[in-house]
């Protein structure tokens, strides 16, 4: 049977086991960006539950609304622009038939569409699973001494890089929201920032780069001292009977 087809009927039986469990979940990692000029949240989940069930994606809901993790999600990998009233650019990748001979990576969109999501425009840009992953840079770890952050980007100061086997070190390290994540404990001090940093050429939508860092703080540092915008925070899950 091909792979597509089973692929097919792997998701239709995921979702019929999510609806017969009424979206009991063991674990949610759950987290929130605002968007900007509206009562809209975006939210970027994982969930695991029974059977070894893991569902995962981007979903909006206003401020107002209970969170649920739903059994349908917003099909993106990186967001490209910051979330606002006006809207925001996701980067999507492509269904991908493994069975299919390996081709020549593509580094601009194979398609580019918009949709409305409760309320909020999203331009949804696909791009060849060859080409992403050609142009994924790997991962970068550091801990840093202060900060200092802009609209559209955060600058990290004094950094080192503790866990490679020849250490190095940066006086300053730029980069560009809005794929910013901030894990923090219960009494909201940060525990480490992943950042992914994807880079796209504006007038042709190439692809340069896709780059993910870890970063920790030095010393003790709350959450709160970051703003909220084009900054998703973790957030506590209360499961809802």
């Amino acid at each position: 049977m091909p792979i597509r087809q089973l692929l097919k009927m792997y998701l239709v039986t995921l979702l019929t086991l999510l609806t017969s469990c009424e979206n009991k979940w063991d674990t949610v990692e759950l987290f929130a960006q605002k968007i900007d000029g509206t009562s809209k949240i975006l939210y970027k989940y994982e969930a695991w539950g029974g059977r070894d069930t893991c569902v995962w994606g981007f979903i909006i809901y206003d401020s107002t609304e209970v969170f649920r993790v739903p059994i349908d999600r917003i099909p993106i990998r990186r967001l490209q622009t910051i979330p606002s009233k006006n809207g925001f650019t996701a980067i999507v990748m492509e269904e991908t038939d493994f069975e299919k001979p390996t081709v020549s990576p593509v580094f601009t969109p194979l398609a580019i569409k918009k949709i409305n999501e409760n309320g909020v425009l999203i331009t949804l840009k696909t791009y060849q699973f060859e080409g992403l992953s050609n142009r994924e840079q790997g991962y970068e770890s550091y801990q840093f001494e202060s900060f200092r952050e802009t609209r559209d980007s955060i600058f990290f100061y004094n950094l080192d890089d503790v866990e490679s086997m020849e250490p190095t070190h940066l006086d300053i390290l730029k980069l560009r929201k809005p794929n910013v994540f901030i894990r923090q404990d219960t009494l909201n001090a940060v525990d480490e920032i992943t950042i992914e940093d994807l880079q796209i050429k504006r007038i042709t939508n190439e692809i340069i780069s896709s780059k993910t860092y870890s970063l920790k703080p030095k010393t003790k540092m709350k959450s709160d001292r970051f703003s909220d915008y084009g900054i998703f925070k973790k957030v506590r899950y209360v499961q809802k009977n």
